[in-house]
């Protein structure tokens, strides 16, 4: 587990403010516009690379091999046309989502449901992270880096012995 670099902290300031623009968006992660702003800080608790032969598998695995899905809120038809929410970006910032909650904990005493919970940041490639046009233009055999970031709570460092009460702390 690792504070942010300054520069990785620059990342994913950039990355999450990008976030809080396309707050409307449904692929936004933060579960709120001020996620991990009170007495928070962020923290990389994992940092990964998948390569893009092993993401393709895994698509075509859940895919089935068809260009239709099986859904049990279809039209009757007991299928439904493969599109966006099943499409390689879909599935693979899924996997990045459920992969990064694993590292979600629950801080004893914290002061804001923020703390301890998880999000994922996503590197690169940059198609994935074209706000835009992400569906059409990620493909899984591009792989993905991203890395998992968790709001903890600041912790205040004691007073030494003889040191005065400073109230803004």
């Amino acid at each position: 587990m690792q504070r942010l670099s300054k520069r990785r902290l620059t990342s994913a300031a950039a990355l999450l403010t990008a976030g809080l623009a396309a707050s409307a968006s449904a692929h936004n992660p933060l579960e709120h516009p001020d996620w991990c702003t009170e007495n928070g800080r962020l923290v990389v608790v994992d940092e990964f690379a998948w390569d893009g032969e092993t993401l393709a598998r895994i698509v075509r695995k859940e895919r089935k091999g068809g260009d239709s899905c099986s859904s049990s809120q279809s039209d009757g038809s007991g299928t439904r046309t493969c599109g966006q929410f099943d499409d390689d970006w879909g599935i693979v910032n899924s996997r990045a989502a459920g992969h990064c909650d694993g590292y979600a904990v629950r801080f004893v005493g914290a002061t804001h449901p923020d703390h301890g919970t998880v999000i994922h940041i996503a590197e690169g490639p940059e198609a994935f992270n074209d706000e835009e046009r992400h569906h059409d233009r990620y493909s899984a055999r591009m792989g993905l880096r991203a890395m998992c970031v968790r709001c903890e709570p600041v912790v205040l460092e004691p007073l030494r012995p003889g040191e005065p009460v400073d109230p803004v702390r």
